[in-house]
């Protein structure tokens, strides 16, 4: 309901006193084209393979607009961050000209705010999260069926380190 320069209040009353509040509100992609053209959508967007090939030929999609099979995860995943949009749109290009590239990247973003460092990897589609306090800083770790499917640091690149490896050894969620 507000933000204020120490504090912030939820619609329902409940205060929380903060020194740093993040706000990242997200996009809603638009597929009406892709509707219209026919394109196979899923979950809100366009459903691409590894090469960012949507169903019909030579149309493809990348980005916050694309549900992509991500070949490490082995799965379909919503990819929200401009780093993995980059990564997507670089192999929709090499593919439409004529080249092997697939994805399969572990997604993931970082944002620096004056002295702190905020960073994500995962796969996202967690169940549960549990919040580890560090001095100056912290760490989110999101599970899904009992394995570590993503973690949210700051300030805690030791444990961003450590997700990469978890997440390379058992990628499926």
């Amino acid at each position: 309901a507000e933000i204020g320069d120490t504090r912030v209040m939820f619609d329902d009353g409940t205060e929380v006193r903060a020194d740093l509040v993040v706000s990242a509100t997200g996009v809603r992609p638009d597929i009406r084209l892709a509707e219209s053209a026919g394109l196979e959508t899923s979950d809100g967007r366009i459903v691409v393979d590894e090469h960012m090939r949507a169903s019909a030929r030579n149309a493809y999609a990348a980005g916050d607009v694309a549900l992509a099979y991500n070949v490490r995860a082995g799965r379909r995943i919503r990819s929200e961050h401009w780093r993995d949009a980059a990564q997507q749109g670089l192999i929709a290009g090499l593919t439409a000209a004529g080249s092997s590239a697939a994805w399969d990247q572990i997604p993931g973003f970082s944002c620096t705010i004056s002295d702190s460092v905020l960073k994500y990897r995962g796969w996202g589609g967690y169940e549960t999260c549990r919040l580890v306090d560090h001095h100056g800083g912290f760490t989110v770790w999101y599970e899904a069926d009992g394995d570590v499917v993503g973690v949210l640091t700051l300030n805690a690149d030791e444990n961003l380190l450590r997700v990469d490896e978890l997440l390379r050894a058992n990628p499926v969620a």
